[in-house]
């Protein structure tokens, strides 16, 4: 696998973090293996996009999750395309958080999902985006203990090719008692399965003790029903009743809610303040514990500010705003709480449907209303659709009857200090080749250095140096400094200079006449002029 952006800094302990700084997908992987991280270390990731998968086998506590997040005022992004994995929580009492986990394989395979909770105990899914996942984007399954999956923005899940719509959910699980799982305050949309989330149990597997509070559900047009479900209840008849789950104070925007589903129904069944534009609720064989406050509008005109309970010191104060404009306004105005924005302090409002765009409103909040335009059509695109739907033009923004934001206010002052940055510089030797011996000029910069050695000398840190070269040498330039050490090598390559061979010796043939008889004679000599002595004797 290929990372697709690098970012900055060596990983290196800040004690003082009480967590890990790091900067490359090795890196990260050497932390999250059994032993790399123990109860109350948080791993800071980097800014930049990360091709891999996060697979964490540490443990925490639960006075002390191990954490994974983004730096202050960075975004990680976790892509898995080509991985043919999902992500997985192998250890306890794990939180994950300010992430985005996206596949930009555009022929993902259902197992390219997006984060499995497995077996863990307390994991906490935290103000992350989940996008483009192959199928499911979040699975709390009933082996998974006291899960929560808080203020995060769930889209374009389910993008494998199911010809039956069936797969591919925001979210599916199971649970059992006295287990509980909580799915808050997210905005879970626009899957390319009918279900928002599939919350469906059996006799082996139950459905006890889910809860969703204050989320908001909305589809989008690439399906003809327009209409996707959220669902809870036992899929097996003869299970029994799934018994104390709760949905309530969600927000629906053309989609149903189906309560009891094919099996025996639910049982102490919490149904309350929930708020459906033309959408419907369906309850099968339901007893309640509350079923008050509910309304049900085909052109209601209703703002609904949630601030985000999961602002810390090192995260920018957020919130989501659900806007429902049934007099098709052009422009909708709200207030917010001082829990959301403080007077004086930055913010943007980005619009949900448009999560990777840049904001629609942005300003210094004077404690007023904020006004949001109702007209946008700028849309973040999934990386791809499933073939089945390749006939469809790509999903659309929503009409203005209906807006989604998200409130992002002034970072937190507190940022976890930064490892010193390993050195690092330029260096070249010319001429990097040579007839016979020579000179050669090195000359090398550097940067976070304190020393330098080339060859084993020492050297300033920034300069030049000429060396007489006689065969073939490596030049090593070291430099050190609080980051550690960096080195760089260069090869200058000598070739022997051969003296050129003596010239062949030359033949020469002469004719000598003597006593009128011609003798060729043959002599191999240097010189142009030859004396041949010839003994003639009588008779001959």
């Amino acid at each position: 696998m290929k990372r697709i952006a690098l970012v900055l800094l060596l990983a290196a302990e800040v004690a003082s973090a009480g967590g890990i700084i790091v900067s490359t997908r090795s890196q990260i992987q050497a932390r999250i293996v059994p032993g790399g991280m123990f109860a109350g270390d948080t791993l800071w990731i980097r800014g930049g996009t990360y091709n891999m998968l996060l697979e964490c086998y540490a443990n925490g506590t639960q006075a002390n999750h191990v954490v994974i997040r983004s730096y202050p005022g960075e975004l990680a992004v976790i892509d898995n395309a080509g991985t043919g994995e999902a992500h997985y929580v192998k250890g306890n009492y794990q939180e994950w958080r300010d992430l985005m986990f996206t596949n930009t394989n555009p022929n993902v395979t259902r197992s390219e999902a997006g984060i499995n909770a497995g077996g863990s105990e307390g994991f906490r899914l935290i103000n992350c985006y989940l996008t483009n996942s192959g199928a499911t984007a979040f699975n709390p399954y009933w082996e998974a203990k006291n899960t929560l999956l808080y203020g995060s923005v769930v889209m374009y899940y389910g993008r494998f090719d199911d010809p039956e719509r069936n797969n591919g959910y925001g979210v599916y699980g199971q649970n059992i008692l006295p287990s509980k799982k909580r799915v808050e305050d997210n905005v879970i949309a626009r899957g390319f399965g009918i279900w928002f989330t599939h919350v469906a149990g059996s006799s082996a597997s139950k459905l006890d003790g889910f809860e969703f509070i204050g989320n908001s559900f909305f589809g989008h047009d690439l399906y003809e029903e327009k209409n996707p479900f959220t669902l809870i209840g036992h899929f097996e008849v003869g299970a029994g009743k799934a018994a104390e789950d709760v949905f309530s104070e969600n927000m629906l925007y053309r989609a149903s809610h189906i309560a009891g589903y094919n099996g025996d129904g639910l049982t102490r069944y919490t149904h309350t303040n929930n708020y459906y534009y033309k959408g419907s609720y369906v309850p099968t064989n339901v007893d309640y514990l509350a079923n008050t406050g509910n309304t049900f509008t085909t052109n209601g005109n209703r703002v609904f500010v949630r601030p985000n309970k999961w602002k810390d010191k090192y995260t920018r104060n957020r919130g989501h705003v659900i806007v429902f404009n049934g007099a098709n306004a052009d422009a909708v105005s709200f207030t917010v709480p001082s829990a959301m924005l403080s007077q004086g302090e930055h913010y943007d409002v980005i619009d949900v449907q448009n999560y990777a765009g840049t904001p629609v409103v942005t300003g210094t909040y004077s404690g007023g209303a904020i006004t949001v335009p109702m007209t946008s059509v700028a849309i973040t695109q999934p990386s791809s659709i499933p073939a089945r739907r390749q006939g469809n033009s790509m999903p659309r923004h929503t009409d203005k009857e209906f807006g989604c934001f998200l409130i992002l206010g002034q970072l937190g002052t507190a940022a976890p200090p930064l490892p010193p940055q390993a050195p690092s510089g330029t260096f070249d030797v010319a001429p990097l080749s040579l007839s016979g011996p020579g000179s050669v000029t090195a000359t090398w910069t550097s940067q976070n250095a304190t020393s330098a050695t080339l060859n084993a000398a020492v050297f300033p840190v920034s300069g030049t140096a000429n060396f007489s070269v006689n065969a073939t040498q490596i030049f090593t330039l070291v430099l050190t400094g609080p980051g550690g050490s960096t080195s760089y090598s260069r090869t200058v390559t000598v070739t022997p200079v051969v003296p050129p061979p003596p010239p062949p010796p030359v033949s020469y043939y002469d004719a000598v006449t003597v006593l009128g008889v011609t003798f060729q004679i043959r002599k191999a000599c240097t010189d142009t002029t030859i004396f041949v002595p010839v003994r003639i004797q009588k008779g001959q």
